[in-house]
């Protein structure tokens, strides 16, 4: 069984070390898509992104990773950007082209929580059973698209508690094909359209956690800056978002 992540990046190094610390054991494959995406306004120039990207993936022996602007000569006009969506995909068309059979979505300011009672070897075997549970069943009746317990709390016996349920792990995602950013709205191998917190049901002893308050610290203060006019430009431009 292979089990891959897929990550957008984007003048990130700090989190997204953090993000790939809490990965080890668990994964075969982490799939990096480098990039800033179109309508978010530049926070440094993109070789200068790409270099400290590089520098922390350098580390992993288990990544491949693609720039999205790698085909321009220099820093590309804003209408030449690709969209979150569009980089979306693309850690798809690899988990395509790899064969991987679970993938799961990341951001780079997100990272996993474990329990020491779920070791990587744990999960593995949930997914295993699952994918069995999956396979078993006419093609119209399987479910590709599961989620994973978004926690408040790294503290290890108080998993439980979380805020959401993320639509984040994804059976056969070669096959999958985002609609627009968000994360929850694709269509799925057999044609079944997600669009809202949709995940079949919830991944065991997988949990993600997400501290905007340590993000912000962790980021550059330009960053948090482009991050709230993307937002707003989300909200103008994608009217799925």
């Amino acid at each position: 069984m292979q089990l891959a992540v897929g990550i957008c990046t984007y003048a990130s190094p700090l989190l997204l070390k953090r993000c790939l610390n809490s990965l080890h054991g668990l994964t075969d494959l982490i799939i990096i898509v480098h990039g800033r995406y179109k309508g978010f306004p530049k926070v440094v120039d993109h070789t200068d992104s790409l270099v400290m990207t590089m520098e922390v993936i350098e580390e992993y022996s288990n990544i491949e990773w693609i720039d999205t602007q790698s085909h321009y000569d220099k820093e590309p006009a804003e209408n030449e950007l690709q969209t979150q969506m569009q980089h979306r995909n693309r850690y798809l068309d690899i988990a395509n082209k790899e064969g991987v059979e679970w993938l799961l979505v990341m951001d780079d300011d997100e990272y996993i929580i474990r329990r020491r009672s779920a070791s990587p070897q744990k999960i593995r075997n949930n997914l295993d059973l699952l994918r069995r549970e999956i396979d078993s069943k006419k093609e119209q009746e399987r479910y590709f698209l599961y989620n994973v317990a978004s926690v408040q709390t790294e503290d290890e016996y108080l998993p439980s508690i979380h805020t959401w349920q993320r639509p984040r792990m994804l059976y056969k995602p070669g096959y999958f094909h985002y609609l627009d950013s968000a994360h929850y709205h694709l269509v799925d191998p057999i044609g079944r359209i997600y669009k809202g917190h949709a995940g079949h049901k919830l991944i065991p002893e997988l949990y993600l956690r997400h501290d905007q308050q340590e993000n912000d610290i962790l980021r550059k203060p330009e960053y948090m800056i482009a991050k709230r006019r993307y937002e707003l430009w989300q909200r103008t431009n994608e009217t799925d978002y």
